[in-house]
């Protein structure tokens, strides 16, 4: 069951067994709480695809760490609303973050290069490390970042 805690702009697109009919939510988030709604969507998402520890825990890390990024470098303010969409398939969860903050492709992003004000990057070595493909087009005015997260299994 999705849990109560979900903002309300949350939309379950689809729920089933993996191999016929992926798992998928999307969430539009905006405002102060944005950072901890994602996480919140990416918890429930989880819970409801049944994913084990392991693969929870690093879909939660990528969702916050993604966000976060939105606010912390690309600009966006809390009235900005961006749309978080997670797919699970058989081998991966895919994670599509849309949103209208400053181009910024993280795969350009030399591993030795410390970006500036807190972490300097570490959170993008840490989504490209777990991540098997990467792919970040600017549509339309707006940034759209997709992570393929293979899952590992405990």
């Amino acid at each position: 069951m999705i849990s109560p805690l979900l903002p309300v702009h949350v939309i379950l697109l689809g729920v089933g067994a993996r191999e016929s009919n992926p798992v998928k939510l999307r969430v539009r988030l905006s405002g102060p709480d944005a950072i901890h709604d994602a996480l919140i969507a990416a918890h429930s998402f989880a819970e409801r695809a049944a994913l084990d520890g392991a693969d929870a825990s690093r879909l939660a890390i990528v969702v916050e760490e993604l966000v976060t990024n939105l606010y912390d470098h690309g600009g966006l303010s809390d009235a900005d609303e961006f749309e978080v969409d997670l797919v699970l398939n058989s081998a991966d969860v895919i994670v599509t973050i849309t949103d209208p903050g400053r181009p910024f492709d993280a795969r350009r992003i030399a591993d030795d290069v410390r970006l500036p004000d807190r972490g300097g990057g570490a959170g993008l070595r840490l989504v490209r490390s777990w991540a098997s493909t990467i792919d970040y087009r600017r549509i339309d005015g707006r940034n759209r970042l997709v992570v393929w997260l293979p899952l590992a299994g405990e």
